[in-house]
């Protein structure tokens, strides 16, 4: 039996154009999808377009991005690339009508890259008055319209695999930017817990997967606060569940039973076990986040490819046990546990990475 969780939900600020550019940017590095869509709300003057301005830089299309009011939409980047997020479909609902507009969105259902519709809000077939829709549910009427859209979304296969962008202007310069991830399963620490069980998984194991799950999160909402665009659940559970399968590198024969065959039936190194494991799960997005957290990994330039590979590596190099030390104190360890108390030109390499990374996590 699976349990899941999804959505998962963030709150950034931003007090100017600049900013609201470098969350955009930052949210190119969060997608998990070949071909994700991105619904916008917010009100005339609230962010929109700016933001993105800033995903296309995050996506590596270089091309000037302008509104698409009038046009509908606006295509950008290769269509000859092989990489399916570095294109752009750029839409505008402004102009349309309930009907015109999920027309239009079911006809650009199958853009291969990342879509990124507009006034969604224009999704909502909702015919009451604005005195009705308040008295009726107690909420704004932009508010009202904005869940009526993401109710008509969620009626929908259009909202699988989804991510929803609302835009709030607080002041003049202040803007609340709310993301829903709903993307990404995210297994719940009952299911976690099951799996642990099912796997016999040592408490020290246990002890130490939860305080990466721990820390990778407090991490994750750090950088939230630096504008950095990153899901906290995610990386929790991708901590508790990231040494699931530690055991598949043990050579002893006197293995558990159920550690020969999880291991016979995941060959490899522990990291892509435990990938593979959650990929038939059903948890690819967690998979995706897990695979990449060896040493190892540092040496293949395509190894990280999202925000939250990263600070699971790093967050699974902060913590010596249950304890979170330095990279120093950790990679210290590692000489003496795998090195015989001798730092190999491998492990200098790595420490020296590692440290690289370090810098856009801690400020």
């Amino acid at each position: 039996m699976q349990f899941g969780q999804s959505p998962e939900i963030v709150n950034l600020a931003s007090t100017s154009e600049m900013e609201t550019i470098c969350i955009g940017k930052s949210l190119a590095s969060s997608i998990y999808q070949n071909n994700t869509t991105m619904w916008l709300y917010g009100d005339l003057g609230a962010g929109k377009t700016t933001f993105v301005k800033g995903l296309a830089e995050g996506l590596g299309i270089s091309d000037p991005i302008t509104s698409p009011t009038y046009a509908l939409e606006n295509r950008y980047g290769s269509t000859s690339s092989p990489e399916p997020n570095n294109k752009l479909l750029h839409a505008d609902l402004y102009r349309l009508s309930s009907s015109d507009a999920k027309k239009f969105v079911e006809e650009t259902e199958e853009f291969p890259g990342v879509r990124v519709v507009e006034w969604s809000e224009r999704l909502s077939s909702s015919e009451l008055s604005s005195t009705e829709r308040q008295s009726a549910s107690g909420e704004t009427t932009s508010r009202f319209v904005l869940r009526q859209a993401q109710d008509s979304l969620e009626e929908s296969t259009m909202n699988s695999k989804s991510i929803h962008i609302e835009f709030e202007e607080i002041s003049e310069t202040k803007r609340n930017i709310k993301i829903t991830f709903n993307d990404a399963k995210i297994p719940s620490r009952k299911q976690i817990e099951e799996w642990r069980d099912d796997v016999k998984l040592p408490e020290h194991i246990c002890a130490h997967s939860d305080a990466v799950g721990k820390f990778a999160e407090e991490l994750g909402l750090k950088l939230l606060k630096k504008g950095i665009v990153n899901r906290p659940l995610l990386l929790k559970a991708a901590g508790e569940a990231h040494d699931l399968l530690r055991f598949v590198d043990i050579d002893s024969s006197d293995k558990e039973d159920v550690w020969k065959k999880l291991g016979e039936k995941y060959p490899g190194r522990h990291e892509e076990a435990c990938a593979n494991f959650l990929e038939d799960e059903g948890y690819s997005e967690l998979s995706s986040v897990i695979r990449p957290h060896s040493l190892l990994s540092l040496d293949d330039p395509n190894a990280f490819s999202t925000v939250e590979q990263k600070i699971l590596f790093y967050a699974d190099k902060r913590v010596l046990g249950e304890k979170v030390v330095s990279l120093d104190e950790r990679f210290d360890d590692f000489i003496v546990r795998y090195g015989k108390g001798v730092e190999s030109e491998d492990a200098k390499r790595w420490r020296k990475i590692t440290k690289e990374m370090e810098k856009e996590f801690i400020f």
